[in-house]
C-alpha cells in the first residue's frame, strides 16, 4: 500500500467563515485617512528620513494584518472539524477471479440506528454495502459468509456469490432467521471477530482461484474486537482484507445493563425488591424514566400461604415508575423498584427504559419471580419451651429474626417436642409430605411410631438431619426402630479435645449435590476452624449401606463428622453431624456467617424436595446456549421438558457429572417449562433469558488498532463502497480528526501575534530632531498624514 494524504471536513458548509478572514483588509481600507501636502521649505531631510520609516512600518503592518487573516481563517477551520485521509491502493482487478470471504459483525452493537425516520440499523448498511461488494466480483469468482454462531467445520467458499448475497439479505433477528440459522445479535453470543478473521483465513487457505479477498462489515465495537493484538496477522500476506466501517460517527443510547432480585422467591408476606442498573453510552448528562411490570402466570398450587391472608394481596403490580438520572457519558446509574404485596404463584414481566433511543433491544430486561410458602422445615426439639444451644443455632441459622444472614428467612420452622411428634399430633403426617426437611436438633430416643414416621418420609424422597447436641443420650437414640433410617449402627461416647482437630473434606467426585453446595463455600472456613467435641462412632468401618462420609477430622485419626445416607430412587437423605455445633462454630452469631451457617444452610438447600423456584437465566456467550446450573429444586437426574425454540417441546436430563443442563431456546423473554421431580409430579417453572448487555456496548476500537493486526500492505479501512470500484487502485484506509492540530496551531498564531504587535510599538518612534543633520534647509516640502 502506498500511502497519501488528503483533507477533508465533517462541517463543509462552515468553511464558508473562513471568507471573513478578508474583513481586516476591508476595515484598514475603510479607516485610512487621505495626506495632506503640507509646504515647508525647510523639510528636506525630514522627508529622507520618513520614507525610510514608511517602507519599514508597512512591513510590520503587512506581517501582522496577515497573522490576523489566518487566525480567522484558523477558526472556521476548528469549527470545520477538519478530517486528514489517509489513502493506499491495493489492485482491484477487474476481470481475476477472487475467492472471497465476507464477515458481518451481527453484534448487538449493530442495531444501532442513525436515521430512525427509515429505521434502518447498522445491520442493514452492512448489508447493502457487503452485497454491493460481492455483485461487483469479478465472473467466476467464489464466495462464503460468516457472522457469529454459524459453525464453520465443513465451510467452504462456493461458486458465484447468489448463495452468499441470499444469506446476506436473510441474517436478522427475527425467529424465521433464527430457525434457519441465520440469527444475529437475538443468540445472544458475543461477535468474537478475531476469531472470525481466523477461520476466513482457514477457509480462503485451500480457496481455488489465485487471488484472496476478506471483507470485514463492522462498527467497530470495542468488546467484538477483544483479544486483537498487534500482529495476529502479520504471516498472512496473501490475502487483501477491507474492513467496511459501518459506525455511527456520535452514538447515543441508554441500557439497562442488570435487573436482580433482592430474593427471587418471595414469600406473600414480604414485598420483592428490585435494583435496576442503567448505563449511558450518550455524550450529555440525562434523566431516565423506568417502568416496572409483573403479572401471575400461575396460581401456587400447594394452596394458600401459610399465615397469610391471599385475599389481600394482587395478582399483577401494574405499571410501577422509577427515574435514574446519568452524570455523563459511560457511567451507571441505579434504581430500585418495590413490588407490592403478592398473591402466591408464578409471575412473569420486564423492566423497560421509557426511551426513544438508538437501539431498542437493550431497553428491556426480562424477569420471573415466584411469590410462594416458604419451604416448611420441621425441628424437632426435647422441649420447645426451653433455649438449647443446638435448637436456638438451627432456628437462627434457617429463619434468623433479625440478624438476616442470607437475607430474608429462607424457610418456615414448625418446632415440635419430641415428646408430641406424630404420636400427640396425627397432622404432622401431613405436614411430611411438604417438608423440605425434618432436623433432630439434640434429641433422645423417639418411639416406634415416630421412627416408622421418619422412615416413610426419607424413603419417599425426604431429607432427614441429625444433630448430636452436648444432651444426646447416645444409647437411647440409636435403637432398633432408628436404624432403618440414621445412617450408624451405634455411638460409643462424646470425645473432647482440648487443642481441638481440623475438619477435613473428602473427595466429592462421587456427589454432585454436595460438591455443587458445600466445596466451594464450606472448604475456605474449614482452613480456619476446629472441632473441640465429637461423638464417636460404634464399629466406624461398618457403617449402614449406601453411606458416605462427607466431612472428617484431618490427621492420623480420620473419624467421621458428617454422614450421609442415600435411599436408593427416591432421592432421600438422612445426614448425620457427630459434632456439636459450638462452642467454635457458634462464634457465626457475632461474625454474621460462619461455618456451622453454610453446613446447615446446605444440608437443607441441597437436598430439595422440589420446592417451586423462579430462576434468572443468561444466554452463555460461548455455545449460544441458555445454561442452567443446577439449583436447589433440581437434582441429579430429573427431567425438564423445555421448548427449544418456543413451540417444540423436547426433554433434557441434568447432567450428572457438571450439573448443567442447556437449554436450547435462543430467544429473549419469558419462557417456562415443566419439571418433573423423582416422584413423577410435574409442576410449571418459569426463567427469563436476556442477552448479554455487552452486545450493546458502542464504545468503538480506534482503527489504527485494528490495521496493526494486519500486514501494512494488505490492509485497508473502507468508508465507502464505491471506494472499492473494481479495476481501481486506489481505496480509502482511514480519516481521523485533526481539529486538535489546528486549534494548536491557532493558539500560537494568536500568541505570535500579541508578541510582534507588542514589539513593534512598544516605544515611539525617533524624531528627526534625534537624527543626523538636524533640521532640513528652507524649502523642503513633506506628506503629513
Amino acid at each position: 500500500m502506498n500511502p497519501t494524504l488528503a483533507i477533508t471536513f465533517v462541517h463543509t458548509a462552515i468553511l464558508g467563515a473562513a471568507a471573513a478572514a478578508v474583513l481586516p483588509v476591508i476595515i484598514h481600507l475603510l479607516l485610512r485617512s487621505k495626506p495632506r501636502l503640507v509646504v515647508f521649505p525647510a523639510m528636506r531631510f525630514v522627508r529622507q528620513t520618513h520614507m525610510a520609516n514608511v517602507s519599514m512600518n508597512r512591513i510590520k503592518h503587512l506581517i501582522l494584518l496577515m497573522m490576523r487573516m489566518a487566525a480567522i481563517a484558523l477558526i472556521a477551520f476548528v469549527l470545520a472539524r477538519p478530517m486528514i485521509r489517509t489513502e493506499g491502493s491495493i489492485h482491484l482487478g477487474a476481470k481475476e477471479p477472487v475467492s472471497a470471504v465476507v464477515i458481518m459483525d451481527a453484534s448487538g452493537s449493530m442495531s444501532y440506528r442513525v436515521a430512525r425516520e427509515n429505521r434502518r440499523t447498522r445491520l442493514d448498511v452492512g448489508k447493502d454495502n457487503a452485497i454491493r461488494l460481492l455483485e461487483k466480483l469479478p465472473d467466476g469468482s467464489q464466495s462464503a459468509v460468516l457472522w457469529p454462531g454459524r459453525p464453520t467445520a465443513d465451510l467452504k467458499v462456493a461458486p458465484g456469490v447468489k448463495t452468499s448475497v441470499d444469506l446476506i439479505q436473510e441474517l436478522s433477528d427475527s425467529p424465521e432467521a433464527q430457525d434457519k440459522g441465520l440469527a444475529s445479535y437475538r443468540r445472544g453470543q458475543r461477535a468474537n471477530m478475531v476469531q472470525m478473521v481466523d477461520q476466513a483465513y482457514t477457509i480462503l487457505k485451500d480457496a481455488p482461484n489465485k487471488k484472496h479477498e476478506i471483507y470485514i462489515v463492522s462498527d467497530r465495537a470495542q468488546d467484538s474486537w477483544s483479544g486483537l493484538s498487534p500482529g495476529t496477522w502479520a504471516s498472512r500476506d496473501d490475502v487483501n482484507v477491507f474492513l467496511l466501517d459501518v459506525a455511527a460517527s456520535d452514538n447515543q443510547d441508554f441500557l439497562i445493563s442488570s435487573a436482580r432480585w433482592e430474593a427471587e422467591v418471595i414469600s406473600p408476606k414480604r414485598r420483592g425488591r428490585l435494583t435496576v442498573e442503567v448505563r449511558s453510552n450518550d455524550l450529555a448528562a440525562d434523566l431516565r424514566t423506568l417502568f416496572l411490570q409483573m403479572q401471575q402466570v400461575h396460581a401456587e398450587p400447594g394452596g394458600p400461604a401459610r399465615g397469610a391472608d391471599a385475599g389481600e394481596a394482587a395478582t399483577e403490580t401494574g405499571k410501577l415508575r422509577a427515574e435514574v438520572k446519568l452524570p455523563g457519558k459511560a457511567t451507571t446509574a441505579a434504581a430500585t423498584f418495590e413490588l407490592p404485596l403478592l398473591a402466591p404463584g408464578l409471575y412473569a414481566g420486564k423492566v423497560w427504559i421509557d426511551d426513544e433511543d438508538e437501539i431498542d433491544e437493550d431497553n428491556v430486561y426480562y424477569l420471573a419471580l415466584e411469590v410462594g410458602n416458604l419451604p416448611l422445615v420441621m425441628v424437632i426439639e426435647k422441649d420447645v419451651a426451653q433455649e438449647y444451644s443446638t435448637p436456638r443455632l438451627v432456628r437462627a441459622a434457617l429463619a434468623p429474626p433479625h440478624l438476616e444472614v442470607h437475607g430474608e428467612a429462607k424457610f418456615d420452622l414448625v418446632r415440635i417436642p419430641a415428646t408430641d411428634f406424630v404420636v400427640k399430633r396425627p397432622q404432622d403426617r401431613k405436614l411430611l409430605e411438604g417438608a423440605q426437611a425434618v432436623i433432630l436438633a439434640d434429641v433422645d430416643a423417639l418411639v416406634e411410631g415416630q421412627w416408622t414416621a421418619l422412615k416413610d418420609y426419607v424413603g419417599g424422597g425426604g431429607t432427614l438431619v441429625t444433630l448430636l447436641g452436648p444432651t444426646t443420650n447416645a444409647q437411647s437414640l440409636v435403637t432398633t426402630e432408628s436404624l432403618g433410617v440414621l445412617p450408624i449402627r451405634g455411638l460409643v461416647g462424646r470425645i473432647q479435645s482440648p487443642e481441638g482437630v481440623q475438619p477435613a473434606l473428602p473427595d466429592f467426585t462421587h456427589n454432585a449435590v454436595m460438591r455443587t453446595y458445600l466445596q466451594n463455600d464450606l472448604k475456605p472456613m474449614l482452613d480456619r476452624e476446629k472441632v473441640y467435641q465429637y461423638w464417636a462412632i460404634q464399629d466406624a468401618d461398618k457403617k449402614q449401606p449406601g453411606v458416605d462420609t462427607l466431612l472428617h477430622l484431618a490427621g492420623a485419626n480420620p473419624a467421621p463428622l458428617l454422614l450421609e445416607r442415600q435411599f436408593g430412587a427416591t432421592g432421600g437423605h438422612s445426614l448425620l453431624l457427630t459434632t456439636s455445633p459450638q462452642p467454635a462454630w457458634s462464634e457465626w452469631i457475632q461474625m454474621g456467617s460462619n461455618t456451622w451457617t453454610t453446613l446447615l444452610y446446605s444440608m437443607v438447600m441441597g437436598y430439595n424436595r422440589g420446592t417451586q423456584q423462579a430462576y434468572q437465566f443468561v444466554m452463555d456467550a460461548k455455545t449460544s446456549e441458555t445454561v442452567l446450573t443446577a439449583p436447589p429444586s433440581f437434582r441429579v437426574g430429573d427431567a425438564v421438558e423445555i421448548p427449544p425454540d418456543g413451540r417444540k417441546r423436547g426433554s433434557l436430563t441434568v447432567g450428572a457429572t457438571t450439573g448443567k443442563a442447556a437449554l436450547h431456546t435462543q430467544y429473549t423473554g419469558v419462557w417456562e417449562v415443566d419439571f418433573q421431580g423423582a416422584n413423577g409430579a410435574t409442576r410449571p417453572v418459569i426463567y427469563a433469558v436476556n442477552a448479554d448487555p455487552h452486545e450493546y456496548d458502542l464504545v468503538k476500537i480506534d482503527a489504527d488498532q485494528i490495521a496493526a493486526g494486519f500486514p501494512r500492505d494488505r490492509f485497508i479501512l473502507v468508508q465507502d463502497p464505491s471506494d472499492l470500484e473494481r479495476g481501481q487502485a486506489r481505496a480509502r484506509s482511514s480519516q481521523e480528526e485533526i481539529g486538535a492540530l489546528v486549534g494548536l496551531a491557532l493558539l500560537l498564531l494568536l500568541i505570535g501575534e500579541s508578541f510582534f504587535s507588542n514589539r513593534f510599538y512598544r516605544r515611539p518612534a525617533a524624531s528627526a530632531l534625534d537624527r543626523p543633520g538636524g533640521l532640513p534647509g528652507p524649502g523642503a516640502e513633506t506628506d503629513a498624514a
